[in-house]
């Protein structure tokens, strides 16, 4: 039961469609049709390590020391902070802007 969270963790990025839909935007300028095989292993290793390196460091950083408790006390701050952010953008897009 050691590594559950780091399962648990993998395979939500593995199977998360936002996460698919971000790499898809993200990619699909450079990818052509006649990209050998190993080109296109290779973006997506690149993705992965990068998206991977990026979680780590995050989940690294912020449960050091007391940091959880830290935001755990703002945990209401920071959702309304976040809940507003989606108002705007969901506002934007619906706008057009």
């Amino acid at each position: 039961m050691k590594h559950h969270g780091f399962t648990q963790g993998f395979l939500i990025a593995l199977f998360n469609p936002k996460i698919l839909a971000w790499m898809i935007a993200l990619y699909s300028p450079f990818i052509e049709s006649g990209m050998s095989l190993s080109t296109l292993i290779g973006m997506g290793l690149l993705g992965m390590v990068i998206d991977g390196t990026w979680y780590v460091t995050v989940a690294t950083v912020l449960t050091t020391g007391d940091r959880v408790d830290a935001l755990r006390s703002k945990s209401h701050y920071i959702e309304g902070a976040m809940g507003a952010m989606m108002l705007v953008f969901a506002v934007l897009m619906f706008t057009g802007m």
